[in-house]
């Protein structure tokens, strides 16, 4: 009987020391699995930045004509001109591509970078 007490007391011993082991380890992949789904939500942002700025490069050379010929070279917000910033000014979409706004003349707006930065994602 007493050996039989000594083997469950010994495999309770493994149980526990087996448990604590998988509750330390539970604990670092949950810390592992939070610093990886913040990494990837950086990278998302990243991503979605870039997706953002090849959708402006896709503007043709011939529809950022047009538009800095609309605004007469000037800011279409603050009025500023390319000859007071001495050079070329930005387009900016007045529905911001973040929120589905598209590439077409009337969502256009050639504008100094000051506004364009200012406005953001508005």
């Amino acid at each position: 009987m007493q050996e039989t007490e000594n083997t469950i007391a010994e495999f309770d011993a493994l149980l526990d020391a087996a448990s604590d082991r998988m509750e330390a380890e539970t604990a670092e992949l949950r810390e592992r699995n939070r610093r990886l789904e913040s990494l990837l939500a950086e990278k998302t942002a990243v991503v979605k930045n870039l997706e953002d700025a090849w959708k402006v490069a896709q503007i043709s050379a011939q529809l950022r004509r047009e538009i800095r010929s609309l605004y007469g070279a000037c800011c279409g917000y603050c009025g500023v001109c390319e000859e007071d910033v001495g050079s070329e000014l930005t387009l900016d979409h007045f529905q911001p591509v973040a929120r589905l706004g598209q590439d077409t003349r009337e969502n256009l707006v050639y504008c100094c970078f000051a506004c364009n930065a200012f406005k953001g994602d508005y």
